[in-house]
């Protein structure tokens, strides 16, 4: 097409046709088109990115930071252009691929572990002998679980309305819903636990003294 098309300008030039307007349009032209595609090859060119280097397949829970940095997506479908991700209420939302590189993408398909990092907040009317026994309880209960590492637990500060242990373990398979199932079984036997060592937990709160 590109040979039969200069031939043409050849034969129109040799002939005395001026061609000078037909190439400023076809210049104006091209400009036109030039800017109608930039987005489009910008998607193309990603999705080669993202295809090639494997940042993420279909299947992997990702985070995309710039539009959530709490929530964790599904990767259902890579097109040409653009990326199709589940969330976790059953919804497809479709992002160009230009956009997911240009922000940051957290994979959690490549991770060995999850770790925990929870603070525990108990009132200060809590006896001292019972604050010391606190870190004992939490590495029993953490310890005895199957799939899980624990790590530590120290009292981590004191605040206006309570006491803070923080405790910090890994969970070994890091399945999302295998983790939640260790958390909710954790939790409870801490709550069951303090429940019998009459530790009370804190809340966000403020007690007012009034002398008559």
């Amino acid at each position: 097409v590109l040979v039969r098309i200069l031939w043409i300008f050849v034969f129109l030039t040799n002939i005395w046709v001026d061609l000078t307007p037909v190439l400023a349009w076809f210049g104006i032209a091209w400009i036109a088109v030039a800017f109608a595609l930039q987005n489009i090859l910008t998607d193309l060119f990603s999705s080669f990115s993202i295809i090639l280097s494997k940042p993420f397949i279909v299947g992997d829970y990702i985070k995309i930071w710039e539009w959530s940095s709490e929530k964790i997506w599904t990767v259902k479908q890579i097109s040409l252009k653009s990326t199709t991700i589940q969330t976790v209420q059953w919804q497809n939302v479709i992002i160009p691929n230009s956009n997911i590189l240009a922000t940051e993408v957290i994979n959690y398909r490549t991770m060995k572990s999850r770790r925990q990092r929870i603070s525990i907040w108990v009132t200060y009317d809590t006896w001292i002998k019972k604050l010391k026994i606190i870190p004992e309880i939490i590495k029993d209960i953490v310890s005895k679980q199957k799939d899980v590492e624990y790590e530590r637990c120290y009292l981590e500060k004191m605040w206006d309305f309570s006491i803070n242990f923080l405790m910090s373990y890994n969970i070994l398979i890091p399945d999302y819903e295998t983790s939640l199932k260790i958390n909710e079984k954790i939790y409870l036997e801490l709550i069951e636990k303090f429940e019998k060592e009459w530790i009370e937990f804190a809340f966000p709160s403020q007690t007012i003294y009034v002398k008559e």
